[in-house]
């Protein structure tokens, strides 16, 4: 579900629900072709029950670069249902908005 909140300040979030508990191994994100308004820094943390988030850490976010950045869940060995994106620090846009092109979730088989 989007919302939307008129005059909000950076840092922004989302929460993103994959419908069941899975084990993942990376998430993949792009920006928009040619925007650099995606953030430069990111938080990411996932969830079984969407309450209680085992932070993965900060990264950093080319927003610059077309093309997918992956984030590797390899090493934590444990299945999840919810992922949380904040936004840290923001690129070329304004202090209410924030833009990530895709997001790709890789789940172990």
């Amino acid at each position: 579900m989007w919302k939307y909140i008129p005059n909000a300040t950076y840092s922004h979030y989302v929460v993103i629900n994959l419908g069941e508990v899975v084990e993942m191994c990376k998430i993949s994100l792009a920006r928009n072709d040619d925007n650099a308004n995606a953030p430069v820094k990111i938080n990411i943390s996932i969830s079984e029950d969407n309450v209680t988030y085992s932070d993965f850490g900060d990264c950093d976010f080319d927003n610059e670069l077309d093309g997918f950045q992956s984030y590797s869940f390899s090493e934590l060995q444990r299945s999840d249902r919810y992922i949380k994106i904040n936004t840290l620090e923001k690129g070329l846009g304004g202090e209410n908005f924030t833009i990530i092109g895709e997001v790709n979730v890789g789940i172990k088989n």
